[in-house]
């Protein structure tokens, strides 16, 4: 090739962004606040009489949440929980399930995953779970960890997502997170998710817990979520938050998710 049809060459490619790299989407790119069918946002159902949403999240959309507190010594209490029986839209806590079969079978690397969790991306997650085999082997694999996976608590549509149709519980997210707490590899996994201090999806938030957070987020244009850990001095709070058909602004319900899980925190330190 000449001196000349590679300069041309050199030109149109950095002319061209999507000869020149990929694009890469994150949570909160355009897509995640798409429209979306009213019809498949349905409320869901009330909850039980015994159990009473925290006065911060009343009347700013449809919550359900469990927080589990796992003591060093003892048995583990259920600090409390509301609607969490109750499938709920849960955005990009969905990447949960697809990071963790990928890190058991050694689908893609470390540095891969941990990109993918911490930054979000959603990009990475869909090709994460086509590698797997898709959502049918997903089920079959979490159905063979004994993970129970059933119409009431679970549907899976994509590996990022992004989709409105992907439904699960809050006890479901928080029994996966007990599964890898309690698998052996949690120090391993837990670092693979964002955390307050590092530039991931939680940069800036938490700037008063005096706690290691390690958590994965969600967010649709109706949808703040998040999910994960808190270690305490004596023990490991595990917790699920998802909000549905927010009254209030996206960033408003992630003050409020905050709020909440530093108020659990405080009652864990408290036993």
């Amino acid at each position: 090739m000449s001196v000349f049809k590679l300069i041309v060459l050199g030109l149109l490619i950095c002319q061209t962004p999507a000869l020149a790299k990929v694009a890469v989407s994150y949570e909160d790119a355009p897509e995640f606040f798409q429209p979306f069918d009213p019809s498949t946002n349905g409320d869901a159902p009330d909850a039980t009489s015994a159990e009473v949403i925290d006065p911060l999240l009343k009347n700013k959309g449809t919550w359900s949440y469990q927080f589990i507190y796992f003591p060093k010594e003892g048995e583990a209490q259920d600090l409390g929980k509301f609607r969490a029986d109750s499938l709920i839209k849960p955005a990009s806590v969905m990447k949960l399930f697809t990071g963790w079969m990928a890190y058991s079978t050694e689908v893609q690397t470390i540095d891969y995953l941990h990109f993918m969790l911490r930054r979000s991306d959603n990009g990475r997650a869909q090709t994460t779970l086509n590698k797997m085999g898709g959502m049918k082997k997903l089920e079959a694999f979490y159905t063979e960890m004994n993970l129970p996976l059933t119409a009431t608590n679970f549907k899976g549509v994509d590996g990022s997502g992004l989709s409105h149709n992907n439904k699960v519980t809050s006890s479901l997210v928080t029994t996966l997170l007990t599964q890898i707490y309690i698998s052996g590899q949690y120090d391993a996994f837990k670092v693979l998710l964002a955390q307050p201090q590092s530039d991931g999806t939680l940069h800036g938030r938490f700037k008063s817990l005096a706690y290691p957070l390690y958590g994965k987020t969600g967010t649709l244009r109706d949808t703040a979520a998040l999910a994960g850990y808190v270690d305490l001095n004596h023990g490991t709070l595990v917790f699920s938050i998802i909000s549905n058909g927010l009254k209030v602004s996206v960033a408003s319900a992630r003050v409020l998710i905050d709020k909440v899980v530093n108020k659990y925190v405080t009652k864990a330190e408290a036993l």
